[in-house]
């Protein structure tokens, strides 16, 4: 069984064509700025819409493990939560939802096959993507094993923080690999919870399998790597590993909502950067023989 948290369908920024992107639970990183935070841990999380909810209180009344509070305002202790739903099945203004459930590999197939006559028309496919897919290892090898009985393209979004033996061997059934490559700067990657050599030993292996596309992405960070040098030095060390296609995500506050109805605050800056101002790197890096797509 594997940890999902959504299936978005007819994606078209994670991998060539129309696709269907696999959301898994769990990551090892702790970013501030993670738009997913409902990823991070593996077990379900509560949310909670303040937007939609009237403050009737029923899911404080019902819930078995006294974990809702209104003080005066909606709370709900996670740790106390165990996941049983009858605070979501009592809400009649579906206020609160949970992040994460357990799925099958047959059930899995069974949503994205929906549009099948998509991927095949538009030469697009499957995308796993987290959190961090790798921390769900043995998941992870059982759903891409699957897919690739099924014919399906598969990508893999990855920060490559993770076990290598178990990467490499992965890496014959994935298709494309989309490789996190937030900084050069070590202690950087520390301030995450991330080890930059073993980010960097598993981009060498990804790049020495004949058979897997690698596209290197750069998450564009306020006060964290979009500073000028910063991004150079990501597009010097690109051309020094022969890459051809890399990526710059601007940052953006679309996650900020998610980080309200889990009842945490948001630590980052609350202006997005300017995908146009990114645009300067484009010849900068055409001129190293490299493919830069601002967004993705």
């Amino acid at each position: 069984m594997i940890d999902v948290f959504d299936i978005e369908r007819f994606a078209t920024h994670d991998g060539p064509g129309i696709r269907s992107v696999v959301f898994m639970k769990g990551c090892p990183l702790h970013c501030p700025w993670c738009s997913n935070p409902e990823s991070q841990s593996l077990k379900p999380i509560l949310m909670h819409d303040s937007r939609k909810c009237v403050q009737c209180r029923k899911c404080m009344s019902l819930c078995p493990a006294n974990a809702i509070t209104f003080d005066p305002h909606f709370s709900a202790n996670q740790t106390k939560c165990n996941h049983c739903g009858i605070c979501i099945d009592a809400c009649m203004h579906d206020a609160l939802h949970l992040a994460g459930r357990k799925m099958s590999n047959t059930e899995i197939i069974h949503e994205i096959e929906k549009d099948d006559d998509y991927y095949r028309e538009s030469c697009g496919g499957i995308t796993i993507s987290g959190g961090e897919p790798f921390l769900q290892q043995k998941a992870l090898l059982s759903l891409l094993k699957a897919l690739k009985k099924k014919s399906y393209h598969t990508a893999v979004e990855t920060t490559g923080f993770c076990d290598s033996t178990v990467f490499e061997n992965a890496l014959s059934l994935i298709d494309l690999l989309l490789f996190d490559l937030k900084t050069l700067n070590r202690s950087k990657y520390a301030s995450i919870g991330a080890d930059i050599d073993v980010i960097l030993h598993n981009l060498q292996i990804a790049l020495h399998h004949a058979d897997t596309e690698v596209i290197l992405r750069t998450p564009v960070i306020p006060g964290f790597n979009d500073d000028a040098e910063s991004l150079l030095d990501i597009l010097d060390f690109g051309n020094q590993i022969h890459v051809h296609t890399m990526h710059f995500l601007p940052y953006h506050i679309m996650g900020k909502g998610k980080y309200e109805q889990m009842g945490r605050s948001y630590a980052m800056p609350e202006q997005s950067i300017d995908s146009a101002s990114l645009n300067q790197y484009i010849p900068k890096a055409e001129a190293l023989g490299i493919h830069l797509i601002i967004g993705g």
